[in-house]
């Protein structure tokens, strides 16, 4: 397991077409925007997208768009990566998601 595991990892899940901001830039310099641990996709309708800002709202740099083509079985996807201004998922269609971060 990537080491983050053991240093709190918490939890977003998103079940709906939705957007969903998990931090926004925190500490005292305002840089640190939290960890993006993992997305896992437990289930989704095909062609659904999950876009992945680094950033408090939907706009700015992406960090990932992770296009769903057919129905799959749960798949979990490492990232590990922190972020400077938040963490904000935006979800295209009904989706079952489960956001790892701290």
């Amino acid at each position: 397991m990537p080491a983050a595991y053991g240093q709190g990892t918490q939890y977003t899940h998103i079940t709906t077409a939705t957007t969903t901001t998990i931090a926004a830039s925190v500490g005292p310099n305002t840089n640190f925007g939290g960890t993006l641990v993992s997305v896992t996709v437990n289930t989704t309708s095909p062609g659904g997208t999950i876009t992945i800002y680094d950033s408090a709202t939907a706009s700015g740099a992406v960090i990932a768009i992770i296009t769903v083509v057919t129905a799959t079985d749960p798949i979990s996807l490492p990232y590990n990566i922190q972020c400077k201004n938040g963490l904000t998922i935006v979800t295209s269609a009904t989706t079952d998601v489960t956001i790892g971060w701290f």
